[in-house]
């Protein structure tokens, strides 16, 4: 794996990874890869650490997606989403993918 060859950085989770203190450690990381990339963070909460976080990691003027505010105190998620994972190779990921998209494409 070449870092200065990444295109995309996404970084999920943001929230927690900053809560159990890695948040030096991912501020090192973000100030090595490449300037020219993509880049999207994820966080079910926005603090301080996240804010900082993002200033370091995102472009002078971030694009926000968020839930609605009327949100805030009850469910973020519905009920009863489930959640899975597949072990694939990775030359399979794409053709996975795709076919799993094609085959839930009329479902919410």
């Amino acid at each position: 794996f070449l870092y200065k060859n990444l295109q995309c950085l996404i970084i999920d989770e943001a929230d927690r990874i900053l809560d159990v203190g890695f948040e030096e450690e991912m501020k090192k990381i973000v100030k090595l890869l490449p300037k020219k990339r993509q880049t999207m963070l994820f966080s079910a909460t926005t603090t301080k650490k996240t804010e900082d976080l993002i200033a370091v990691a995102l472009k002078k003027e971030p694009i926000y997606i968020g839930i609605e505010e009327k949100n805030k105190g009850g469910l973020a998620t519905v009920a009863g989403l489930e959640q899975g994972y597949v072990v694939c190779p990775s030359e399979k990921r794409f053709l996975l993918l795709f076919t799993f998209l094609k085959k839930n494409r009329k479902k919410k």
